[in-house]
């Protein structure tokens, strides 16, 4: 390590590790809404591949966006940089090991609040340390800007989400029928709520200047019909999928 990089305060690194994990976290959501615009969620069969490739794709931003891109984005936003005992830096393969012990994060910081250092396990198994970049940032201008850049993270990956189910069979049944129901009213692209549990289905549907709330379940075969459909004061918000033991809503 360079004699005049000065070692990273210990809350930046924790802003910074906050940000990554959100930012991770958000690639997640990104990616499962995205591919369930393709191929909707509406089987553990079709679920399972997506939500593992969307941790994938987190686990790969949040373990190895330093060795690919040169820095993350928390660490960039919070003037931080990692470098090692060595000139060249670590390798791939020690980088690895950091990202593996950094698995166990609460243990690792820990060590990294007690050491007068500030090197987690993950640091000492792979030679590195987190270093203050030059120039030094502005703490204040950092967390905003951090910030912004969640908040902005949340907006994209929120209507991901929703564009994930426009498509599925749930949601099309449901438009078809409020359509139907409501001759000349608007139905909404994006429905406001939806649980899927297993072979039910529960959406609240903006139409016109009304909400309503709609009850499906799915036939074998895979056929959606409607049970129930209701007027509603508020919509409920949010979007679960869960597929295990049977649940109702009314």
């Amino acid at each position: 390590m360079q004699a005049e990089a000065q070692p990273a305060p210990k809350g930046r690194r924790i802003l910074a590790w906050l940000v990554d994990a959100t930012l991770a976290m958000l690639l997640s959501m990104f990616f499962v809404g995205c591919f369930g615009f393709f191929s909707p969620p509406e089987t553990a069969g079709v679920m399972v591949p997506q939500l593992l490739g969307g941790l994938a794709l987190g686990f790969a931003y949040f373990g190895y966006a330093t060795p690919l891109f040169g820095n993350s984005l928390g660490k960039v936003l919070f003037g931080l940089r990692i470098v090692g005992d060595r000139r060249n830096g670590p390798t791939y393969w020690e980088w690895t090991s950091r990202v593996l012990v950094n698995a166990i994060w609460p243990v690792n910081g820990i060590v990294m609040l007690a050491s007068d250092d500030g090197r987690h396990l993950g640091d000492r198994a792979a030679g590195t340390h987190v270093v203050l970049a030059r120039p030094e940032r502005s703490l204040w201008l950092a967390v905003v800007t951090a910030v912004v850049v969640v908040v902005a993270g949340f907006e994209a990956a929120v209507p991901a989400m929703k564009l994930g189910m426009i498509n599925s069979s749930a949601c099309k049944t449901t438009r078809a029928f409020l359509a139907e129901q409501r001759p000349g009213a608007r139905v909404a692209r994006f429905p406001e709520l939806l649980r899927l549990v297993n072979d039910q289905a529960l959406l609240d549907y903006r139409v016109g200047d009304e909400w309503v709330r709609v009850l499906l379940e799915r036939e074998h075969g895979g056929i959606w019909h409607v049970v129930k459909a209701a007027r509603i004061d508020e919509p409920g918000s949010g979007i679960s999928i869960s597929f295990g033991a049977s649940s109702s809503d009314d």
